[in-house]
């Protein structure tokens, strides 16, 4: 850490060799800024002294963020460039195998690397694993588990077998080296400190239990799932807290659908070892996913409860129990507790809280709109680029967007591949009006995180007001082969409108999601087909279009068809039309808020009857208080009657 600010120097004054270049990346990487580094050694390469290490660091980097198409290519440029001293290094022949298997795409290459490395060193633990890994990805199940057999070895890292998903969830941990090496900090490589093989210190117990998840896993991969079954039921009744094993069950039983089979596997466990962390985080993880929120609450409150009573409650677990809390009061919207757990952290750790629970805690600060509390907080960061992110955040949800531009652009340079700067920042500069700057942004955030649902629809968008839903579509429509995602109910939307406009039918089957429920994804469902008509042809036509459609739709979403036909009509000049098809809605259906809110539309854009329109809109804010359409619409009618103080109100 103190070496970086000396290689920044040397760096900026034009001193860019080989050895400071690579000495800087290494450094970077070595205190967790892996997307910092890559430039600083990839310029290394080009001095031949330090390509060597320099490619060596950019392949674990890339590994070890899961990049595995760039290590790759740095494989291949090693064996092109430096052959003999790449057949030399174990280190880096395993770590290019794992590599290979980790992309999905290359297990013939991997077995065929593998291979070689056995004729060379028969007795390497990680090479057999390896093995066992790419067979059993080319579905050769039988001769992995009789390779494993014969060898009397277990896998020892997350390439070899799945880790429990509490363990995924660590976000901030640093990946375990891939194999039992790790690389010193001038390039070289030294054996890891334990040299003991980990099976042969397990008790009877532990191995009889590892070799029931084997053979589960076997079975599964052979297709015989009803063996499998029945040796997951046999050994879970002997060790029903044995991780490997639970995670093996987990995964035959989530691959079957078996999701209560799941939960009582996971219940029965955190029964038996309730003060398992990873188990109970299984658990939790798990309840979540099949939507009962109550239960982690009650896990999760019940932990903290337990540690308090067992005189715990000043302990560092307790605090990271707090902590955890408070992520999943973060997640469901309830920032004011979230905020009181952070606080209750914070008694028990005082000063020693990390630089990510700064992070964490001021994320909720924003949220919560307490910007000056939040800015406290991002000063007592001792990383700057935290402190450069919470800024421009801040100033962005101020709508200080010049500032926020400035700060979220000098936390770029630093994390150049931080997806949320990359997000806000984009956010930023749609608030000055910079649309081209927002789109490269968007795109950035994309590439960092092709997860980022909301930066895919607001990219997607911009290129819809532009007219151009051809990169719309491939914006929603991209799957990254590293990281696939499942599209929102927003983006699924936006197709909506997409496939409107180039003529195919629309899929409709959108299923909700937290931010649109069922009745939300039904109106902006018909707003997109209408949206999509009217740039299609015009919005006559389209008003046309949906009276057909509406004609043949169920009676409860009747109304959103014609709120979006008012508009239509609206937009087309024919006024009469608009307020004469609002008024018949609203006979066939009095009570139906969307109807109401129709007529209140044409009745305010044609000037007469506003006493009605207001009636009208008020009972629509009265049952709907979070529609915006209704306030705005009763700004309109006041503006109409000149009282801008209310209309403004």
């Amino acid at each position: 850490m103190k070496s970086i600010p000396i290689l920044t120097e040397l760096i900026e004054s034009g001193n860019r060799t080989g050895e400071v270049l690579y000495r800087y990346g290494r450094a970077l990487s070595l205190t967790g800024n892996r997307d910092r580094s890559v430039w600083a050694l990839d310029s290394a390469r080009d001095d031949p002294d330090w390509f060597l290490p320099a490619s060596q660091q950019l392949a674990l980097d890339a590994n070890g963020a899961g990049n595995y198409e760039f290590a790759i290519e740095v494989f291949q440029r090693l064996h092109q460039e430096a052959p003999d001293e790449l057949d030399a290094d174990l280190f880096a022949l395993l770590l290019e195998a794992r590599v290979l298997i980790s992309s999905q795409e290359h297990f013939e290459e991997a077995l065929d690397l593998i291979n070689s490395i056995l004729e060379r060193f028969p007795e390497e633990e990680s090479a057999v694993r390896l093995k066992a890994v790419a067979l059993l990805a080319l579905k050769r199940p039988d001769e992995a588990y009789e390779l494993l057999r014969a060898a009397n070895v277990t896998p020892a890292s997350p390439a070899d077998g799945e880790q429990p998903d509490s363990q995924k969830e660590n976000r901030g941990a640093d990946p375990k080296p891939p194999v039992e090496k790790v690389a010193k900090a001038g390039g070289d490589l030294e054996d890891d400190a334990s040299d003991a093989d980990p099976y042969m210190e397990l008790e009877d117990e532990q191995r009889e239990a590892y070799w029931c998840s084997i053979r589960i896993t076997f079975k599964r991969e052979a297709g015989e799932t009803d063996e499998a079954v029945r040796i997951a039921d046999e050994c879970l009744e002997k060790f029903p807290s044995d991780r490997g094993l639970l995670t093996e069950a987990v995964k035959l039983f989530s691959g079957l659908e078996s999701y209560e089979r799941v939960l009582k596997i996971l219940e029965r466990a955190h029964e038996k070892s309730p003060d398992d962390v990873e188990i109970r985080g299984a658990l939790v993880q798990f309840l979540g996913r099949i939507g009962r929120t109550n239960e982690v609450e009650r896990i999760l409150r019940k932990t903290i409860d337990d540690a308090v009573a067992a005189g715990q409650g000043a302990a560092t677990e307790t605090a990271s129990d707090w902590v955890e809390l408070a992520g999943f009061l973060m997640e469901h919207d309830r920032v004011g507790e979230a905020l009181v757990a952070f606080a209750s952290a914070n008694e028990i750790i005082g000063d020693a809280a990390s630089p990510d629970l700064l992070l964490r805690e001021a994320e909720a600060l924003i949220r919560a709109e307490q910007f000056d509390e939040a800015v406290a907080m991002a000063e007592k960061s001792p990383v700057e680029v935290h402190r450069l992110m919470l800024r421009g955040r801040i100033a962005f949800e101020r709508g200080q967007y010049v500032e926020a531009l400035e700060q979220l652009g000098k936390a770029a340079l630093q994390w150049p591949d931080n997806a949320p700067i990359r997000f806000y920042r984009a956010r930023a500069a749609e608030g000055v009006g910079d649309f081209d700057l927002a789109v490269e942004e968007y795109r950035q955030a994309i590439r960092s995180d092709s997860r980022l649902t909301e930066a895919r629809e607001r990219l997607a968008k911009l290129h819809l007001a532009e007219g151009d839903f051809r990169e719309a579509s491939a914006i929603l429509t991209f799957q990254s082969p590293r990281e696939p995602s499942t599209p929102s109910a927003g983006m699924r939307i936006l197709m909506v409108e997409v496939d409107t406009l180039r003529g195919s039918e629309p899929d409709l089957e959108i299923p909700p999601d937290v931010d649109y429920p069922i009745e939300k994804v039904r109106a902006e469902a018909i707003r997109a087909i209408g949206r999509g008509l009217r740039k299609r042809a015009n919005a006559r036509i389209a008003a046309g279009v949906l009276a057909e459609l509406e004609k043949s739709s169920v009676p409860p979403i009747r109304g959103a068809f014609l709120r979006e036909r008012v508009e239509l009509m609206l937009a087309a000049g024919d006024l009469e039309s608009a307020v004469s098809e609002a008024r018949k809605g609203l006979t066939a259906r009095p009570q139906d808020p969307d109807t109401q809110l129709a007529l209140g539309r044409a009745l305010v854009a044609s000037g007469l009857e506003l006493e009605e329109a207001e009636r009208l809109l008020r009972g629509v804010v009265e049952q709907r208080p979070a529609d915006a359409d209704g306030w705005t619409l009763l700004g309109d009618l006041e503006t109409r009657r000149g009282n801008l103080v209310a209309a403004s109100d």
